[in-house]
């Protein structure tokens, strides 16, 4: 019979053994929250008089401030995709190595005027990167239009509402209203 050592010879656990166990169910979630940002108070702290804003943007890999036109382009399976960025500022954007709870919460709504082009998400941690002293960035979230034919995407108005919330209880939302034209990245 092959023992572990965490037996007293009858099969059981030791008395040690499940309080130790016992300590580290207790002491894990704690030391997980604490462990996630230590500086997140202060983090909070020093956000506490910045306004916060969002700006929508587009661009697959840079952000892209959006404009009257926006580009789309064909995606890796052959539909038509646009791209949404964000560029957050007086926000926590989280930790960019790593997911935890700190990350923000980000929701998006793609809609168009003829009902070509709709979808997003609600509320799910996203990684965002810092781009500067409380600026964050995320860039390239896709939106997928409903035809694969660019001569029916020219020229659709299209609106992407965007929401922010992050571990200090701050918030921001923007709305971009663009038209597509091909090749007006």
């Amino acid at each position: 019979m092959m023992t572990t050592g965490n037996t007293d010879g009858t099969g059981l656990i030791g008395p040690v053994t499940l309080l130790l166990g016992s300590a580290v169910r207790l002491l894990l979630p704690i030391f997980l929250l604490l462990g996630c940002d230590p500086n997140l108070s202060q983090i909070c702290h020093n956000l506490a008089d910045v306004e916060p804003s969002l700006e929508v943007g587009t661009g697959r890999i840079d952000f892209e401030a959006i404009g009257p036109l926006t580009g789309f382009e064909f995606g890796p399976q052959g539909g038509l995709h646009i791209y949404a960025s964000l560029r957050a500022h007086g926000l926590y954007g989280g930790p960019e190595d790593q997911l935890d709870e700190t990350l923000p919460l980000l929701t998006y709504t793609f809609a168009s005027s003829d009902g070509s082009l709709s979808g997003g998400f609600e509320a799910r941690p996203r990684t965002m990167s810092a781009v500067a002293d409380g600026l964050y960035e995320r860039v390239g979230d896709p939106g997928i239009l409903s035809t694969v034919e660019p001569s029916e995407a020219e020229g659709v108005e299209v609106e992407i509402v965007a929401m922010i919330a992050d571990a200090c209880g701050r918030s921001a939302s923007e709305t971009a209203v663009t038209q597509l034209a091909e090749g007006a990245f």
